[in-house]
């Protein structure tokens, strides 16, 4: 087996991984985010300054700025989200359950100042935070499902909101809580 062939057979085995297939399926979802907010900062920012003078005379460089800013700045949110329920689906578990409870969770480790939460982590400055969050997430959500720890509805509970809530929900946000 020659060297080229055993990378191969190195970088197939890597592709396959569940977390790596996670994040990568999870940043996807921010995808069409990505593309929309780069077509505005192009827009935004085109080098002639003849374009330049007439965005800020029409009053339309707020407006692309807000744009950006709406694209770009929900990156994280996304992310942890995508990537929590990307990885419950490979486990075959309820994915939306996962990816809720990790944005709930990645929302509450959000640093806070007075009770409010600071934005600027919703974007790529807290995007880390929101891979390590999600992949936790979603270990620990398939954990408990795996080992039948979950609330169960009662049947008279109508089968739409008879879903098995883990108790990984209870768990995470009580240490988000015991955090502050």
């Amino acid at each position: 087996m020659t060297f080229v062939e055993k990378m191969e057979e190195l970088a197939y085995k890597v592709g396959k991984q569940k977390h790596l297939l996670a994040i990568r399926d999870g940043m996807v979802l921010s995808m069409p985010l990505i593309l929309i907010g780069s077509i505005f900062v192009i827009i935004q920012s085109f080098p002639v300054p003849a374009w330049e003078s007439y965005l800020t005379s029409v009053g339309a460089m707020g407006y692309l700025g807000t744009v950006i800013n709406a694209t770009f700045g929900i990156m994280a949110l996304v992310a942890v989200f995508g990537i929590a329920k990307k990885l419950a689906d490979i486990y075959k578990t309820d994915g939306t359950s996962a990816g809720i409870i990790a944005l709930a969770a990645y929302l509450m480790l959000i640093p806070s100042s007075e009770g409010m939460i600071s934005f600027g982590y919703f974007g790529s400055r807290g995007l880390f935070v929101a891979i390590v969050v999600g992949l936790l997430t979603g270990e620990i959500f398939r954990i408990l499902i795996q080992r039948n720890i979950v609330i169960k509805m009662p049947e008279s509970v109508p089968q739409q909101l008879r879903v098995h809530l883990p108790l990984s929900s209870q768990v995470l946000l009580s240490f988000c809580f015991s955090l502050d």
